[in-house]
């Protein structure tokens, strides 16, 4: 799937256009502001009419503000586009999810990056996949949590690690979330050591990553 259901992404696109038209707009008024103050100062000088100069300045003022509303009321679609966005990609993550589908292995088109592997929650150093109400692996919160932010997955590492920040392949989260949604399943009938041979080699990563997020003592 290479785009969100519903969501009109060429309307998008053509806000973006309009906002940075806006934007070099009010930058060409501003220098024509400046420049009927310059025509104000020669007129005063006696080089030039006060009247025409006046009456030049004024009206780049007029067009000033009329292009400074416009390029703020197209920065208000933009955002209430993101918000609409950013609730339909979230309602998305958990459809997919919910129907077995981890979106770690789906790239969509457009839209915020998603990550390497399943996500699992740093509960008080305690690594956990976070699951719905029917035990399925869900992302749902993270994305909930980070809804405001233009690319969630830039503040992995913190509350939420992927294969990535625990330096392991994504293969080995896909191994363990099978491993252990088979051991919930089966009333704990599962290989254990290989369980625990996989969350020791995930502590190791998490420590690492920690031990340099925080860097030497000064």
């Amino acid at each position: 799937m290479s785009s969100i259901p519903g969501i009109d992404f060429d309307h998008y696109g053509t806000l973006k256009q309009a906002r940075a038209d806006a934007f070099e707009l009010c930058e060409h008024l501003e220098g024509c502001i400046e420049e009927g103050h310059a025509r104000i100062h020669q007129a005063r000088m006696g080089f030039d009419s006060i009247e025409s100069a006046e009456a030049y300045l004024q009206e780049q003022i007029e067009d000033y503000d009329d292009a400074e509303e416009e390029y703020y009321n197209i920065v208000r679609q933009i955002e209430e586009w993101n918000n609409t966005y950013r609730g339909a990609h979230a309602n998305w993550v958990w459809a997919q999810e919910a129907s077995g589908n981890p979106i770690h292995k789906t790239t969509l088109g457009h839209g915020p990056r998603h990550p390497s592997s399943y996500l699992l929650h740093d509960d008080e150093g305690n690594l956990i996949f976070q699951r719905d109400e029917q035990d399925r692996y869900s992302s749902y919160t993270f994305w909930l949590e980070n809804i405001t932010h233009p690319n969630p997955i830039e503040l992995l590492g913190h509350a939420y690690f992927s294969a990535r920040e625990l330096r392991v392949a994504p293969s080995l989260l896909d191994e363990l979330y099978k491993l252990e949604t088979d051991y919930i399943k089966c009333n704990g009938q599962a290989p254990v050591e290989r369980i625990q041979e996989i969350r020791g080699l995930l502590k190791v990563g998490y420590d690492l990553y920690k031990i340099e997020k925080v860097g030497p003592p000064s």
